[in-house]
């Protein structure tokens, strides 16, 4: 599936763009993290046996978790 392979590219990206910051001192890419990360959420959003990725890059971003009930 293509989404699955566009998701796995973006989180590449965004271990990427963090190692360019932490390792080589080059912070101009962490403004593009938020808008990356938002690719990430939105096609993980779309499929539920990613819902634990989505919960892992709330506790990254300090989110709190939405519950929901189903009745």
């Amino acid at each position: 599936d293509f989404e699955f392979m566009a998701l796995q590219r973006h989180l590449k990206i965004l271990g990427i763009f963090c190692r360019l910051n932490y390792r080589d001192g080059k912070s101009i890419y962490m403004g593009d993290l938020p808008t990356v990360a938002d690719y990430v959420r939105k096609t993980a959003n779309r499929y539920t046996v990613l819902k634990p990725l989505v919960r892992l890059l709330d506790a990254f971003e300090d989110k709190a978790p939405q519950v929901g009930y189903t009745f």
